[in-house]
């Protein structure tokens, strides 16, 4: 038995200069299974979505009642692409403990952005949107602070200075490092005016 990566595209009518019917981007089933050969599998697709597949991109298949386009590719087993959609990934989502495939991805989500669900992914940018809308809204005080983050397993360290309150500042390092372990953040000094925390930072950093 072979084991092949197959995606099936449907046609769809692109609407602009020439409104041409033509198959469309995105797949709208995509799968791994194993079969004897191509004709197979081909069979096999068919009996189960209950449709008829073509192998070609042909004109005169586009638009057609029940034609759908399969695509499909052997897959070498333990080979880049069959590591590549089967490796298991962790949520982006620090909330959520479970991992996924980037098969099990490409089912909802065809931009690979990094999430096991639906849910998740708009959690997080809920989550990402309310942190930036409160920085936004946020006035700058009059003060600044110098902040030091510090990673404990590496013992790198990094300073930074912020006119906002060191909260919003901490969210944003935050939103950059995935996973969020071992790390320190401490204000070595705050009520520092605007027009000196500069050279203050680079003292700090000396």
């Amino acid at each position: 038995m072979k084991k092949y990566f197959w995606r099936i595209k449907a046609s769809q009518l692109e609407v602009g200069y020439s409104d041409c019917i033509s198959w469309g981007y995105n797949p709208i089933y995509i799968g791994i299974d194993f079969a004897k050969n191509a004709k197979e599998l081909k069979n096999f697709l068919e009996k189960k979505f209950n449709i008829t597949l073509c192998g070609r991109a042909k004109k005169e298949d586009i638009g057609r009642r029940r034609f759908f386009l399969l695509w499909y590719k052997e897959l070498e087993e333990g080979g880049y692409w069959d590591t590549m959609w089967l490796e298991k990934l962790k949520c982006k989502y620090n909330n959520c403990k479970k991992t996924y495939t980037k098969l099990e991805e490409k089912q909802f989500d065809n931009s690979f952005s990094g999430f096991c669900s639906k849910k998740c992914r708009n959690s997080y940018e809920e989550e990402e949107n309310t942190i930036k809308q409160a920085m936004d809204n946020e006035k700058y005080p009059e003060n600044g602070q110098i902040y030091k983050i510090e990673n404990k397993k590496t013992g790198k360290i990094y300073i930074g200075m912020t006119l906002r309150h060191s909260f919003w500042r901490w969210c944003e390092h935050a939103s950059w490092v995935k996973p969020i372990e071992d790390f320190i953040f401490e204000i070595l000094e705050s009520g520092i005016p605007k027009e000196k925390i500069k050279k203050k930072e680079t003292d700090y950093i000396k």
